[in-house]
């Protein structure tokens, strides 16, 4: 999850363009709430059900990246 984080970063250095990544699976979890403080472009959330680990309800998800956005 960190190196992915940290690629991300990284890529957005170097690229002038979007860069979309997130991880699976529990641990990847975090990578969907803070990809975009990395510099991913995009996230999603799943609304009734996942398809695939990790992935956040999408009202907890809008919840959750508010309160950063509203903080940054």
């Amino acid at each position: 999850v960190l190196l992915v984080l940290e690629m991300t970063l990284r890529a957005n250095e170097i690229h002038d363009k979007p860069i979309v990544t997130m991880s699976m699976s529990n641990l990847g979890t975090a990578t969907r709430i803070l990809g975009e403080q990395f510099g991913s472009a995009i996230t999603f959330g799943k609304d009734h059900e996942a398809s695939a680990l990790g992935q956040i309800d999408v009202r907890s998800l809008n919840m959750m990246l508010k309160i950063i956005h509203e903080n940054n």
